[in-house]
This record gives structure tokens, C-alpha cells and sequence, in this order.
């Protein structure tokens, strides 16, 4: 039961920091959100390596609390790289 409440707990955490890194969000979490869950879907990948930054962050928090002030940045530079990452699809009409 806890590990199951910790996996839905995380993967509410990277939608979460994934709808907030999201260019859209000034228009409404809502949209972002389902954006961000569309984007996970699709990019597996991308979402385990933001987790796994995410427990990493909660690891170095736990053993040093004065890191505490620098976390933001890390998990911030990951959403950007995975976000970087994917390409959008190529547009056939754009060649002309």
C-alpha cells in the first residue's frame, strides 16, 4: 500500500513540476496539466529521469538540510533539458 501511495504521489509531483514548467500555464492550469499528461505519456523517459531527480533532491535534502536552498535549480535545469529533449514533430508544409 505505501509503495503504491509513493509511485501515485510521484507521479503527481512530475505532472505537477511539468504543468508549471509549461509555456501555457498563464492561461490556465487545467490546460497545462493535461498538455503535461499528454507529453508523459508519450515520453516515458523523460518522466522516469525527472523522478529520479526528484528522489535524488529528496535524498540530499534529507542528508543536508542546508542544500535545501540550491534544489530548485537542479530540478529545474531537468524539466528544461527534458522538455529540450523531444522534438516536435517535423510539419510537411514548412519545407516549401
Amino acid at each position: 500500500m505505501s509503495w503504491a501511495l509513493t509511485a501515485l504521489a510521484a507521479a503527481g509531483l512530475v505532472l505537477a513540476q511539468g504543468a508549471a514548467a509549461d509555456p501555457g500555464v498563464a492561461c490556465g492550469w487545467r490546460p497545462a496539466l493535461n498538455r503535461t499528461a499528454t507529453r508523459s505519456v508519450a515520453d516515458l523517459t523523460g518522466c522516469a529521469l525527472i523522478a529520479a531527480l526528484v528522489a535524488l533532491c529528496v535524498a540530499f535534502r534529507r542528508m543536508l538540510p542546508l542544500l535545501a536552498l540550491l534544489l530548485p535549480e537542479p530540478l529545474t535545469f531537468a524539466i528544461t533539458a527534458v522538455e529540450l529533449r523531444v522534438e516536435p514533430p517535423e510539419d510537411p508544409d514548412s519545407r516549401r
